[in-house]
């Protein structure tokens, strides 16, 4: 098997047959990551919500709900990328 191998700067060979395979992981492991991550801020913003509104805030919890949406929108973004890539 005759492949080019390529060398990054810590002289790592990596066969150029496999860089498109660790490319879709590295974005799989990245898409997961956030996804995880925008998760906790869903939890977060809801929690700012219910205490706005205990507050008597509810100028800012009707700001913070939009927030909620989008966030909870971005999530349905990550899934859908997670699902295409991995088919």
């Amino acid at each position: 098997m005759n492949s080019k191998i390529l060398k990054s700067k810590e002289k790592n060979e990596i066969p150029i047959q496999h860089k498109h395979s660790l490319k879709t992981e590295n974005l799989e492991l990245g898409l997961s990551y956030l996804l995880k991550h925008n998760k906790g801020h869903v939890k977060d913003i809801e929690k700012w919500i219910n205490k706005m509104k205990q507050a008597g805030k509810y100028n800012v919890a009707e700001e913070l709900l939009k927030v909620l949406y989008l966030s909870k929108k971005i999530n349905e973004y990550f899934k859908y990328a997670l699902k295409i890539l991995k088919h």
